[in-house]
């Protein structure tokens, strides 16, 4: 199992690594950076911590970049070897199913998570340019890899329980956007009833609303971002991440 495995596993890579939307990223990436380290000077003519500004702007890039690359990057793990016909002939050379996952999956997961890889010693600049320290720089990054991670099990689940690609991503759409939706309906509910002794009811939602959502993730950042950030890197949506149903999706 482990040698089937480990071959389709660098198939994959070598697959991704010729792709040409992810030579697309790494330039798109490098541009993205130069223009935010320009706005952040030009802001910083007029601020006196030019180096959060930078780094406000490239952590919310990542997180905006990784919701949106995790509709196409991870739904169609699955669904083009369906789509294909391959998929009962990985089955026929003897790949379990966790051995399939684990080997389409993990490239693109870890192509992805090089992408944050190599922001790293760039976004260190923010350091250097004042108003960020060291331990941000790393809390953010750890904060952007499980969600990466979170997502792309989500997506390899949508993957598995869809027949097409366009199924997978309308359905990892549904679930990544629809609680940020249902969060705001319910938030707007809840801030209009307050004014008339409130409603219990709708508190409780909120409250499940904050488990399931990942609007938890920017709530993070946003911490993560201001100015006497003392915690870890690893905050509570690390660990709510291993109890979270999509940490799951490669048993699927």
């Amino acid at each position: 199992m482990l040698g089937g495995t480990l071959a389709l596993f660098a198939h994959a890579l070598r697959v991704n690594c010729r792709a040409w939307y992810s030579h697309t990223m790494r330039f798109a990436l490098v541009g993205i950076l130069m223009l935010f380290l320009l706005l952040s000077l030009l802001e910083g003519m007029l601020a006196d911590d030019p180096g959060r500004v930078f780094f406000a702007y490239i952590i919310y890039t990542n997180f905006a970049f990784i919701t949106v690359a995790s509709l196409v990057v991870f739904t169609t793990v699955i669904t083009e070897e369906k789509e294909g016909q391959t998929l009962g002939l990985l089955k026929l050379a003897g790949m379990n199913p966790l051995s399939i996952l684990l080997g389409k999956a993990g490239p693109r997961l870890l192509n992805m998570l090089f992408l944050l890889a190599v922001q790293f010693p760039f976004v260190m600049l923010a350091v250097t340019l004042g108003g960020v320290l060291p331990e941000q720089v790393q809390a953010a990054y750890v904060t952007l890899g499980i969600y990466m991670i979170l997502l792309a099990s989500l997506g390899l689940l949508c993957s598995v329980v869809c027949l097409r690609t366009l199924g997978a991503a309308r359905l990892m759409s549904f679930l990544v956007i629809g609680p940020y939706l249902a969060f705001l309906f319910f938030l707007i509910i809840d801030s209009s009833a307050s004014g008339v002794g409130g409603t219990g009811v709708v508190g409780t939602v909120l409250e499940g609303l904050r488990w399931v959502s990942f609007h938890r993730v920017s709530v993070r950042l946003d911490r993560i971002s201001t100015i006497g950030f003392t915690e870890g890197p690893f905050g509570a949506q690390f660990g709510s991440f291993w109890l979270h149903p999509a940490a799951w999706g490669q048993l699927a």
